[in-house]
């Protein structure tokens, strides 16, 4: 009857609904090998089942504020149940592949290795989180957005990622990142 045909509705509803909660949490820019063979990847971490349908990521010049690389999320992209969400750069030659493990969307590009900023900005164009690292990232992109949440994170090893330190947010990348020796796609 009726009833049941409420129920899917709001069931559609939910899981089509926007991420209440969504950051970036780790990224990792500058691999010990080439930085365009799929190595890299961004990691956000939001509302497990959210709907990330045509939300962007800004790879920003942290030196003039240009955009140097934008991904755009795919229709009927959902954020998984464990939250995170593992954008991996492709190998080269390939739309399909890529080394990074547990990847949730694969494209290709290459933040360059500092100072760079990454905007995450909703459907809308609305930021929705920005991280920046290494010295001297200018604090608005081109496009008239912040590049950075307070001070910028530091630029990190060869090797290394840049990781959100659990969960934290209080609204400063050098706060909230830490310099992690082991990337962790997928994982926290």
């Amino acid at each position: 009857g009726s009833g049941l045909s409420e129920e899917s509705n709001s069931e559609k509803k939910a899981t089509n609904s926007p991420p209440v909660f969504l950051v970036i949490n780790e990224i990792y820019y500058d691999v010990e090998s080439s930085d365009t063979d799929g190595e890299v990847f961004i990691e956000l971490y939001g509302t497990p089942g959210a709907d990330l349908s045509g939300f962007t990521v800004k790879i920003i010049n942290g030196s003039d504020g240009k955009k140097l690389d934008m991904i755009t999320i795919p229709a009927d992209t959902k954020i998984p149940d464990d939250g995170y969400f593992v954008i991996a750069d492709s190998k080269t030659g390939s739309k399909t592949e890529t080394n990074v493990s547990n990847p949730d969307l694969v494209d290709n590009f290459d933040p360059q290795n500092g100072p760079d900023a990454i905007q995450l900005l909703s459907p809308q164009g609305v930021l929705v989180d920005a991280l920046a690292y290494g010295e001297g990232v200018v604090s608005q992109a081109s496009n008239g957005l912040a590049t950075s949440e307070g001070a910028a994170a530091p630029d990190v090893a060869s090797g290394h990622s840049l990781s959100r330190v659990q969960g934290a947010n209080t609204q400063n990348n050098l706060a909230d990142f830490v310099d992690s020796e082991t990337p962790s796609p997928g994982n926290l």
